[in-house]
């Protein structure tokens, strides 16, 4: 932004001095006596002394032009990546104060909104969680009592089901807390988390007859919170060892990127999405068709994405080759004011 405005000021300065300097030098060149060459080179120094204040001039004028705008995206930047919303502090130039007011009444309404949203889903999902628990131990307590031969089961299908809905408040508190989690960056050794998760998710993935391995290379850091990368690994292994199936391989990579980026990715070559289903995946409490049955709530996907974004990140799910699914997640390795443009 700024190289632009330097651009055009010192066009415009430049402009400026050659219609002034111009006449000038011409008036002089054409001085009675000739053109000695001791006078040409006092022409053209002087010619370049203009030039220079002209260039002087453009970028302090430039600086003063760019730096509101710089500090409004900065501001911009930092809100997105996660950051609390800012203020941006008024310049005293009218047409540029409207810009940063509008900005700043966004921010603060923004700021409010999501506040009210995690408040409320993260309330709810807690006042909810109590009178579950309540009524899952008076059933456990009729069942015990009355609930004989075929009874039985009718009961444990009313117990499953509570624990379904428990398990999705619990994933609706995760995911109130998501971007709240995320928003704790710090110096992260990536390849080293992916491994520890590896090592803890192991036992459940064999006894499902997954094979699950660690990948990519070692030393990988990224500037991210440690909570939020776990939680999201935990998610997204958890879906790729349940609906990878049995005789399937899942593994997870973590690799440098250039320009200050790192990258960590959950693959499995288990029958994967179709477009369509890639396309929904992402969305709150989707559920692919036939896996019903499957213990989860369908906020996995969700919260991991949720938890990247937040983190800074970028978050996508793709196809694997030759088959399986691919989810892809692209995190900063330093702060922002460090990364290599």
């Amino acid at each position: 932004m700024q190289r632009g405005i330097l651009g055009v000021t010192v066009g415009l300065v430049g402009l400026a001095a050659l219609a002034f300097g111009a006449p000038l030098v011409v008036v002089f060149a054409q001085r009675p006596g000739g053109t000695s060459p001791l006078w040409l080179a006092i022409v053209a120094a002087g010619g370049l002394a203009l030039l220079g204040a002209a260039v002087a001039a453009a970028r302090m004028l430039s600086r003063r032009l760019a730096a509101p705008l710089e500090d409004l995206a900065a501001a911009a930047r930092a809100w997105q990546d996660g950051a609390p919303h800012e203020p941006v502090a008024a310049t005293g130039s009218p047409d540029f104060d409207r810009l940063v007011g509008a900005f700043n009444e966004l921010g603060a309404r923004m700021t409010v909104l999501l506040q009210r949203q995690r408040a409320f889903v993260s309330y709810a999902s807690h006042q909810l969680r109590t009178p579950l628990a309540t009524l899952r131990l008076g059933v456990e307590n009729v069942r015990a009592q009355y609930a004989t031969g075929p009874e039985a089961d009718d009961f444990d299908l009313l117990i499953d089901e509570i624990d379904r809905m428990t398990r999705i408040c619990d994933s609706l508190l995760a995911y109130a807390r998501a971007e709240a989690t995320a928003a704790e960056p710090a110096d992260l050794d990536l390849a080293g988390l992916a491994a520890k998760r590896v090592e803890m998710w192991e036992p459940a993935a064999a006894m499902a007859g997954v094979e699950l391995v660690r990948g990519g290379a070692d030393g990988v850091r990224a500037w991210t919170a440690e909570a939020a990368v776990s939680q999201c690994l935990d998610a997204l292994i958890d879906n790729a060892v349940k609906y990878a199936g049995p005789g399937s391989r899942v593994v997870v990579a973590a690799y440098r990127l250039p320009g200050g980026w790192a990258q960590l990715d959950v693959i499995d070559n288990g029958p994967g999405l179709s477009e369509a289903e890639l396309a929904a995946a992402g969305q709150a409490f989707w559920r692919r068709p036939g896996d019903e049955h499957h213990l989860g709530s369908g906020l996995g996907v969700t919260i991991a994405g949720t938890l990247v974004t937040a983190s800074g990140g970028t978050f996508a799910l793709l196809p694997a080759r030759p088959r399986g699914l691919r989810v892809h997640m692209r995190l900063p390795a330093w702060p922002r004011h460090d990364r290599p443009d």
